[in-house]
């Protein structure tokens, strides 16, 4: 390419981003992490995601409650156990305490996909139905 001329490119092998079939099980790798409190002031975590084998799939990201003093007990355990879920899949050491992110970009680990349609674009985004632990 010249570097004068940034225009210069060949567009013969562009790929349009797509989404993964739904219901497919597919191996993933954390690229980035936001940690961050929701409109009532609740925090959360939100990984981004690009699929290892289709590296022309979309990146999508998933939305994780985390536990917070204001939870029922019952709310308390489901909160908890979603992350366990989430940090076994893709083997964060919980043990001790936890930067989401220093210690998570670039983990890998695997899922189960859906499809739906995005509240923001309307264009079909993958989300995760299900993580699957010790694979």
């Amino acid at each position: 390419m010249d570097e004068n001329n940034v225009l210069d490119h060949d567009f013969g092998d562009v790929v349009e981003p797509r989404t993964v079939p739904a219901d497919t099980e597919s191996e993933l790798r954390i690229v980035n992490v936001r940690v961050d409190s929701d409109k009532n002031g609740y925090p959360y975590m939100m990984p981004f995601f690009e699929v290892i084998n289709d590296p022309y799939a979309k990146e999508f990201s998933h939305f994780i409650r985390l536990p917070h003093e204001e939870q029922s007990a019952k709310e308390m355990n489901r909160t908890k156990y979603r992350l366990k879920t989430f940090y076994d899949a893709f083997g964060v050491d919980y043990s001790r305490g936890v930067n989401p992110s220093e210690d998570m970009p670039g983990k890998t680990g695997w899922a189960i996909l859906g499809m739906k349609e995005s509240a923001f674009s309307g264009e079909e985004e993958n989300y995760v139905k299900r993580f699957i632990a010790g694979r």
